[in-house]
């Protein structure tokens, strides 16, 4: 039934993926396929930039594309780590949000965070463009010929590709392949870097141009009695005798109490009393069990038309104004879903640093792989090294897959 409810909620998403996927169908002369699932819209898009920016700044790349490698096998053992951490949180936590999920803009998978569809196509656009861009650049530093770049679909999730000439890769020495393979998870991380003093300005701005006015109600357990009579978008006002304009008003509020404890909160419009449950991260935690977004208006009507658009793009931090702004800055990127809600930049930020970490994961083709295979090369025989390469990939693969599907299917059944 769970299922079935999932599909019915996402019925639009689902029309919109379809539509691309019978564009692509319709136009599939237009592409090349590998693995059917993969389609690739070949051109020489960009490669003339690749090489200018090759050419005007060779010595600054040729460093960067030596510290990426460093940064590169750095992000490969914290993969490793992560992967770690998450069998032993299966095991033990099984509660647990699951530390991977499929980048799928628009869905809300269990357990998972919900990318926007709009913001996270465009995130995702950027993100890989970055870092493909970044494969080229360092091609063309060190005159590895360009095939062909552009774009591509992995199913209906757009992406983007550049096709180096495989032969002339492999004849180039040790650093430059490595440099070329680190490059496109390397230049992620410094866009990661680059948003993260985006966001400072915007929320230097944001403090300046808006104001939090409350909290509003966007999820909550509709199944549970506690909630009859309540719907999603009232504004949350109070907790016995705290008045609540911020999220940060409603942690503090309910620090005070312990799971079992009787509130009365007041809504707009009417009050309700509650029996706090146990927090799921800690249960001597009160926990209401609501997720809420804080309510913010400009400081004059002019801001206020443009609060929106702000928002949209940079998120609205409001919902921790008691946190010094730099402080907020990093909870708002590194956990604070739930808090503070995401814009354009955030969500650039997030993909650009997952998806550059996964990329380092040592698995088959993505870049982590084709780095540790050209490690093993520098010390054991081609054989060997495909051997151990392929049996690492193949055993990877398969906790990585672990990661993901159990999670969904125990979220889903």
């Amino acid at each position: 039934m769970m299922v079935l409810d999932w599909f019915l909620k996402y019925g639009g998403v689902i029309a919109f993926y379809t539509f691309i996927v019978v564009l692509v169908y319709l136009n599939r002369r237009k592409f090349e396929f590998e693995g059917k699932i993969i389609a690739l819209y070949k051109t020489s898009l960009g490669i003339k930039y690749m090489k200018v920016f090759a050419g005007r700044y060779p010595r600054l790349l040729a460093f960067l594309g030596v510290f990426g490698i460093y940064v590169g096998f750095i992000g490969m053992f914290l993969m490793l780590g992560m992967i770690g951490f998450g069998l032993y949180q299966l095991i033990s936590m099984p509660d647990m949000p699951p530390l991977f999920q499929p980048v799928l803009p628009g869905f809300e998978l269990p357990g998972g965070l919900k990318i926007p569809l709009v913001q996270g196509l465009m995130a995702l656009f950027v993100v890989v463009v970055v870092h493909e861009f970044a494969h080229g650049v360092i091609s063309k530093l060190y005159n590895i010929r360009i095939k062909s770049s552009g774009f591509a679909m992995i199913g209906p999730i757009p992406a983007a590709f550049v096709e180096p000439d495989e032969k002339k890769l492999e004849r180039a020495p040790y650093k430059h392949q490595m440099s070329m393979y680190a490059a496109g998870p390397f230049s992620n991380v410094l866009l990661a870097l680059v948003i993260v003093f985006v966001l400072l300005l915007a929320g230097f701005g944001s403090n300046a141009l808006f104001e939090p006015v409350g909290v509003e109600l966007v999820d909550f357990n509709e199944s549970d009695p506690r909630f009859d009579g309540v719907e999603s978008g009232v504004l949350l006002e109070s907790v016995d005798d705290f008045v609540i304009r911020t999220s940060v008003d409603l942690t503090n509020a309910l620090a005070g109490y312990a799971p079992g404890d009787e509130v009365v909160v007041g809504f707009n419009g009417f009050n309700k009393s509650f029996v706090l449950n146990s927090h799921p991260v800690n249960e001597e935690w009160a926990y209401l069990g609501v997720t809420v977004s804080p309510v913010v208006s400009g400081k004059n009507v002019f801001l206020d038309f443009l609060r929106p658009v702000y928002f949209w793009l940079f998120g609205n931090i409001h919902g921790a104004v008691d946190v010094p702004l730099v402080g907020l800055i990093l909870f708002k990127l590194f956990g604070g879903f739930g808090f503070v809600s995401f814009g354009l930049f955030d969500w650039i930020f997030h993909l650009s640093i997952g998806i550059g970490l996964v990329n380092l994961l040592p698995i088959g083709p993505v870049d982590g792989g084709r780095m540790f295979l050209l490690s093993l090369r520098q010390f054991f025989s081609e054989k060997v090294s495909h051997r151990v390469w392929g049996l690492v990939s193949y055993v990877l693969l398969v906790l990585v897959i672990i990661l993901i599907f159990f999670p969904l299917l125990r979220g889903f059944f």
